[in-house]
């Protein structure tokens, strides 16, 4: 196999997928899937094969479909460079594939697993109030104040709040700079 096309037209493709995919998702589909996305993005044609079968799969395992509309994963052309001692510069090697989750993805996931009984994802502007404290006395507390925001304006931070079926609490925080740093 030596493209894109060759791989996804592979017969033994759809029969490896069958076996990996969960009883929501077909072969069919995933591949008609996969070929929409390198539509979208012509770069994802110039992929090594190995590097979307490698993704391929993944998708297949985790049962979520690529760079669709529901934006839960997203599939991220790149191209490795490898460095020429001889010529003192990086010499173009091959693309290979970046399989992004994003945070729909991950809320499909944690809903699917089946343990967690409820879940809010939110965002904390200014003038907002927002309470978290930890320890013996932790709690949470959001109050959106729905004030007027200017264009352009971010968001003060981000949360996760969840609730497990066996009573369990769980609530993550973020300020708007540790997102830009995790996004750098």
């Amino acid at each position: 196999v030596k493209t894109l096309s060759e791989l996804l037209a592979h017969p033994g493709l759809k029969d490896r997928m069958e076996k990996v995919l969960p009883k929501h998702l077909t072969a069919d589909r995933m591949l008609r899937t996969l070929m929409n996305a390198a539509l979208k993005t012509p770069k994802l044609m110039q992929v090594d094969p190995m590097s979307m079968l490698g993704a391929a799969m993944t998708l297949g395992y985790l049962g979520l479909e690529p760079n669709t509309p529901l934006q839960m994963v997203h599939l991220i052309p790149f191209d490795v460079n490898k460095w020429n001692p001889g010529t003192r510069t990086r010499e173009y090697v091959r693309t290979d594939v970046n399989l992004i989750i994003g945070y729909q993805g991950y809320i499909d996931l944690i809903a699917r697993g089946g343990k967690v009984r409820d879940l809010d994802c939110q965002v904390v502007w200014k003038g907002d109030l927002i309470e978290h404290e930890h320890g013996t006395n932790r709690h949470f507390k959001h109050v959106e104040k729905h004030a007027p925001r200017a264009d352009g304006q971010e968001p003060e931070y981000a949360y996760m709040h969840a609730r497990t079926h066996d009573g369990g609490e769980y609530v993550e925080v973020m300020s708007r700079a540790d997102i830009h740093h995790v996004r750098n």
